[in-house]
């Protein structure tokens, strides 16, 4: 069990630093107004684009072969018609704030293109959203959940209990 978890702190991990730099992975805004706190930061995206308070984005900047590096999260609280206000949940060195200019990613988000997945596993995942919660989330933010793999999936989600089990 300790392995187990070791494991998913570093897939974590990996996930957090890694995923957004995946080609099909790409910028859908940007910091446009940080505060002087550096907790928060107010971005070029609102209502007219989807946004729901409680969505999270990476904030980072573009790196080598145009890949964007994570230099931390961000949280809406408050949207308005052109921009929201969002709380810096996480920076990944404290040296290294959230400044304007930042892009912003999020996989299941794309304000022009929905995003299409299917979940896989249990309805209830221990110490996870349930699937019906996940679902709600998911479409609350403009995404489109299928109830069959299909060609235009964008990701295919697994619950806890079905990690390295084939999906149905």
């Amino acid at each position: 069990n300790l392995d187990i978890g070791r494991l998913q702190v570093a897939l974590d991990e990996f996930k957090r630093k890694e995923l957004i730099n995946f080609a099909r992975i790409s910028e859908v805004g940007e910091v446009y107004r940080p505060a002087a706190d550096a907790k928060t930061a107010y971005l070029k995206l609102g209502s007219r684009e989807g946004v729901v308070v409680g969505m999270r984005f990476h904030a980072g900047n573009k790196g080598l072969h145009g890949t964007i590096t994570s230099k931390g999260v961000v949280e809406v609280r408050a949207v308005f018609p052109e921009m929201a206000e969002a709380t810096v949940t996480h920076l990944d060195n404290e040296r290294i704030p959230i400044v304007t200019g930042d892009l912003l990613v999020n996989p299941f988000y794309h304000p022009r293109r929905p995003v299409v997945v299917r979940i896989v596993g249990r309805e209830q995942a221990s110490g996870t959203l349930s699937k019906t919660e996940a679902v709600s989330r998911i479409e609350a933010i403009g995404g489109v959940v299928r109830a069959r793999i299909t060609p235009d999936l964008d990701f295919v989600i697994l619950t806890d209990e079905n990690l390295g089990e084939a999906p149905p």
